[in-house]
């Protein structure tokens, strides 16, 4: 039946998959440990909780970056502003870990000097489509200035020939996934982007990642960001 389901020409949205519960043997929630860290990184940045606030403009910026900070997570401070205006950020939220987001095109090289002079140490090159041959001369650019000072995020992407792509540049971190929030739809109906993505769990076993980085077995010692987001927001 997996083989059947999860194969190069099947896709899956947030209805669409359930998983099933498996015999436990925790006592009580309290016995849960959800913390993680950052591979691929020299000072091996702990997480007291494997979620992130994404780079979007509605999203992260010093309050959400100050609200995951508490629980010893980050959030990645949008691009969607002035160079002077995201570093001001950045130098608002200070901590051990500050992500903030560029593009590949345009004044990238510039945002991320700004942004790590500011205090981040995480740069998150943010493209809709990360299988692109512009995303390669940035992350090429942004490796050459700031070497292993920098944990480097790359993404989107949707497929496993776009995760080998960007694995293959020496990122340290990939970012899975296109349009997988509640206002996806807008970004796969802009850029052209087929794939409609799982949310993170089912993400992992969707059949093309599973060739691309061995399902549980990362290989490739990359850090995979599974994107995701909210179907629906109470009030």
């Amino acid at each position: 039946m997996k083989n059947k389901l999860f194969d190069e020409n099947c896709s899956f949205s947030y209805d669409d998959l359930l998983l099933k519960p498996q015999l436990s043997d925790i006592k009580s929630r309290s016995e849960i440990d959800i913390s993680t860290h950052l591979g691929s990184f020299k000072k091996n940045i702990a997480m007291g909780i494997p979620i992130i606030a994404s780079p979007m403009q509605t999203i992260c910026e010093e309050d959400m970056q100050n609200a995951f900070a508490e629980f010893n997570s980050f959030g990645i401070i949008h691009r969607y502003c002035s160079i002077p205006e995201q570093a001001a950020t950045i130098k608002k939220c200070g901590g051990d870990k500050i992500a903030f987001a560029t593009g590949a095109t345009g004044d990238y090289m510039e945002r991320a000097i700004e942004g790590v002079k500011a205090g981040a140490n995480i740069i998150c090159v943010d493209v809709a489509n990360g299988y692109n041959t512009m995303i390669k001369e940035a992350i090429r650019n942004i490796k050459i200035e700031f070497g292993d000072d920098v944990f480097i995020i790359g993404g989107n992407v949707a497929c496993s020939d776009g995760f080998n792509f960007l694995a293959d540049l020496g990122l340290s971190g990939i970012r899975v996934g296109v349009g997988g929030g509640s206002r996806g739809f807008e970004t796969r109906r802009q850029f052209g982007d087929r794939i409609t993505m799982t949310h993170p769990a089912g993400a992992l076993f969707f059949h093309p990642f599973k060739k691309a980085f061995g399902l549980f077995n990362f290989e490739l010692g990359k850090t995979v960001f599974a994107l995701a987001g909210f179907l629906n927001v109470s009030t």
